[in-house]
């Protein structure tokens, strides 16, 4: 029993870098794809002022963080790896944050009100919650899957979209 338990030992932080790698690929993709905004006309895209600079720090950071993620949990470095994803998920809530305080939280019924009231407030204390744990490199599974969880969901939301538009089409 013993020998089973010091077997299975090992798995848990290939299974967490394995998770880490895969939704830091993900957001390293996500985040890269705001770049373009950058080489438009700033003043129109994002806005101006403290609301426009926000969200302009999020698009430049986003890609830094990911890519800083990725490497971490390609080196084994797992608790550097979740801080910089739970930061992804802290800067992905920064960028809402403009638009939640000129126009509110505008919920609407259903699953389309209930993953606004998650990104705006659930996803950040998750990803505030990983941080605490791997700041402190204590359970370090459980931190890996609240700073992926934010991923997880868009992936799964992805998915679920794609299916509805290629039974019922467009």
């Amino acid at each position: 029993m013993a020998a089973t338990a010091e077997a299975a030992a090992p798995l848990a932080p290939a299974r967490v870098r394995v998770l880490l790698i895969v939704v830091a690929v993900i957001e390293t993709v996500a985040a890269f794809n705001g770049l373009p905004v950058l080489f438009g006309d700033l003043s129109e895209v994002p806005g101006t002022g403290p609301a426009g600079w926000t969200i302009l720090a999020t698009i430049v950071l986003r890609p830094v963080f990911a890519i800083a993620a990725l490497t971490f949990a390609v080196r084994r470095r797992l608790p550097r790896a979740v801080l910089a994803l739970a930061v992804v998920v802290l800067l992905s809530w920064l960028s809402l944050l403009p638009s939640v305080i000129i126009h509110g939280l505008e919920l609407s019924p259903g699953f389309p009100g209930l993953l606004i009231v998650a990104n705006v407030v659930l996803f950040p204390l998750l990803a505030l919650a990983a941080l605490a744990l791997a700041w402190r490199d204590r359970r370090l599974a459980l931190a890996a899957i609240l700073a992926s969880l934010p991923t997880l969901v868009w992936i799964v939301g992805f998915i679920v979209f794609a299916v509805a538009i290629a039974i019922y089409g467009f």
